[in-house]
């Protein structure tokens, strides 16, 4: 088991979904780093599974972590691709990861335990397509993971 400091905003974000039952995983560069690829970033991206219900306990959760922004509403997530959260900590939450949802993403979920918290995260496979951008920094990640996924299925021969 993994332990990190109780006040790592990973855990202070995942701590608050999981107590309020939202269906969600942890995708972007966290996922990346789960898989063997580390790289710096600033946020946590945290793909939802798209359903009102869901999504109002997603907006529960944000106005509770940010007592302090103007209430955000259902219809921000809902219309926007990307809802980012430029405060501490900082959170990209999208219903989509590119062209993968919360549902298709079920095949292949990596759950990880840290702080006696069970985490998921977005499987190297969907991790993969999610990362099927024109951005450049997604062309990046994609190469290394194809990388990684080669090696894990060589390991496996």
């Amino acid at each position: 088991m993994i332990t990190l400091n109780p006040k790592d905003d990973l855990t202070i974000v995942c701590k608050l979904f999981i107590e309020k039952d939202v269906k969600f995983l942890i995708c972007g560069a966290r996922a990346c780093a789960l898989h063997g690829y580390i790289r710096a970033t600033e946020d946590i991206d945290i793909l939802v599974q798209n359903n009102k219900k869901n999504i109002e306990k997603v907006i529960e959760c944000i106005n509770e972590l940010y007592p302090h922004l103007e209430e955000v509403t259902v219809d921000d997530l809902i219309s926007n691709i990307v809802l980012k959260i430029l405060d501490e900590p900082e959170l990209d939450i999208m219903l989509s990861a590119w062209s993968v949802t919360y549902e298709e993403a079920q095949k292949d979920v990596c759950k990880v335990v840290f702080n006696n918290l069970e985490i998921p995260f977005l499987g190297l496979e969907s991790l993969l397509k999610s990362k099927e951008t024109e951005r450049e920094q997604d062309k990046w990640d994609s190469k290394i993971l194809r990388e990684i996924l080669k090696k894990k299925h060589k390991t496996k021969e």
